[in-house]
């Protein structure tokens, strides 16, 4: 089962350089932290995906190390800037084999890759718009503004 740690309360979950160029998508490391006990943790290297995103219209500026935050795993919303982020398209890449095997055997546990994809896949929802929904609430959004 995979799950966010519950002390990232705000839901930080990636920084950006959108400061000085336009920005039409985001990507996430997925780096795993695999619980073997009560608060006892082991950070697991070998392993990663790719969490992606694609923006219409681009992404407002911001800084050169802009927050998303706000991450909702359930929903698959998050925000950028204070608001609510559309975004037209996402989608998890694995970059493992998958049969590779997680072992642990003082503890025996084991697990698979692929079985760590869909625990994964379960819990990040992906929430796109359509680009042309998203394109008219920006440019209402800026037309307000």
């Amino acid at each position: 089962m995979a799950t966010m740690p519950p002390e990232n309360t705000n839901g930080n979950f990636a920084y950006a350089n959108t400061a000085n160029r336009a920005v039409g998508g985001l990507s996430v490391r997925i780096l795993p932290v695999i619980k073997l006990g009560e608060r006892e943790f082991r950070p697991y290297p070998d392993w990663e995906w790719l969490l992606w995103y694609c923006f219409s219209p681009k992404l407002e500026r911001g800084s050169s190390g802009q927050l998303f935050d706000g991450f909702d795993p359930t929903s698959g919303r998050f925000t950028y800037m204070g608001h609510t982020q559309p975004y037209i398209a996402a989608g998890l890449v694995t970059l493992n084999a998958s049969t590779e095997e997680f072992v642990d055997d003082d503890r025996d546990l084991r697990f698979t890759y692929e079985e760590a994809t869909e625990a994964i896949r379960s819990l990040i929802r992906v929430a796109p718009t359509s680009p042309t929904s998203a394109a008219i609430d920006a440019q209402e959004g800026q037309a307000g503004a």
